[in-house]
């Protein structure tokens, strides 16, 4: 009892999109669109969170910018005022800092000092004698006295000197 098809009739084709290599395809197609869905709003939200990071980032590093200037401003103020004279020397005896009391006793204003020698200013009989002494700042403890004299607004006057090397 078995059906039989006359050899004559043409079998009726599927539609292409009921083939099954079709509906793999779609089926790939729509793993693939939700791959890529899912991976975009995955950056997207890492990138967000970089951003913020960066962000914050940048804010502590203003914040931390404006405390450092804030306190070299209490800093200068403290040395600005002091009635001690402070100065600062390269190691190859050039001014690269010098307070008011230091401008106001030597009678000069900051840009005639600033990135000149120190050594004009001293008394010719004790330039070798300081420069002598200096050399030992480059050995422990790294701090010398030095007595000398140096020619002031008023003339030559006698000056001790502290000096530590940094």
């Amino acid at each position: 009892n078995g059906l039989m098809i006359p050899a004559n009739i043409d079998f009726i084709k599927k539609h292409f999109y009921q083939e099954p290599v079709f509906l793999l395809g779609i089926f790939g197609l729509f793993l693939f669109i939700n791959y890529s869905a899912y991976s975009y709003f995955q950056q997207k939200k890492y990138t967000q969170k970089l951003e913020k990071a960066v962000d914050l980032r940048t804010k502590n590093l203003r914040d931390t910018q404006i405390e450092l200037i804030t306190s070299i401003d209490r800093y200068k103020g403290i040395v600005e005022s002091q009635s001690d004279l402070v100065v600062r020397v390269d190691s190859q005896g050039v001014f690269t800092f010098v307070n008011d009391s230091y401008c106001s006793v030597f009678g000069k204003d900051r840009e005639e000092l600033i990135g000149k020698s120190f050594t004009p200013l001293i008394h010719p009989d004790d330039v070798q004698s300081t420069l002598d002494e200096m050399k030992k700042l480059n050995y422990p403890p790294y701090r010398i006295i030095i007595e000398q004299r140096a020619l002031t607004a008023v003339g030559y006057r006698w000056f001790s000197w502290e000096d530590y090397a940094i």
